[in-house]
């Protein structure tokens, strides 16, 4: 007679704060089967061990990545400038970057930074379904010494860019993703970091 199949348990605990008490809590939640299978490889990051720490975390990655694979660029036609932003972060930090937004105005012409190894990357994020002109390839330039980085990239949505635009880029080493090549280069990142 064959042995019943059982689920597996995991079960992770986190310590916090009370903000009544000021005492240290434990807090345990057993994943159902549900989160072993399709959240948990969300919280295996790389050099990273698994714990309730970065639960939430994984759960928004989750709803970020499955987002962007069940809508793709659709997904990010809903955002407003500042969610488009903030939604780069997080899935650059689902795909192993340090990842942050600069501040929403005084940026210098970067929305988001990622750090990785020696790597320092400013990003500037466009939403647009009109095609972009030189001005943004200026202002990412601005952000890349403003903060450091040893990269610049252009994130948008654009349909594309102008000549003067694309030229520059080149010139200054920029590198400039309109729809398609955003949408490509999303995937392949996401199907890499994928566990």
């Amino acid at each position: 007679m064959p042995k019943p199949v059982t689920e597996p348990k995991i079960i992770i605990t986190a310590d916090y704060i009370s903000s009544k008490t000021g005492k240290t809590l434990t807090k345990t939640h057993e994943l159902n089967y549900f989160e072993i299978k399709e959240i948990l490889p969300y919280m295996m990051w790389p050099g990273e061990k698994v714990g309730a720490n970065n639960y939430e975390t994984a759960l928004k990655n989750y709803s970020i990545t499955k987002s962007f694979e069940n809508d793709g660029m659709e997904i990010l036609d809903r955002l407003k400038p500042f969610e488009f932003e903030e939604w780069v972060a997080e899935f650059m930090r689902k795909c192993g970057y340090n990842a942050y937004t600069t501040s929403k105005s005084g940026d210098y012409g970067a929305d988001v930074i990622l750090e990785k190894d020696d790597r320092r990357i400013a990003i500037q994020c466009k939403l647009s379904q009109s095609i972009l002109g030189i001005k943004c390839v200026q202002e990412i330039i601005a952000g890349v010494v403003y903060h450091h980085a040893n990269e610049g990239w252009v994130f948008s949505t654009a349909p594309g860019f102008t000549p003067q635009a694309c030229r520059l880029a080149e010139c200054a080493n920029v590198k400039l993703f309109m729809r398609p090549t955003l949408e490509a280069f999303l995937n392949s990142m996401l199907g890499y970091y994928k566990v």
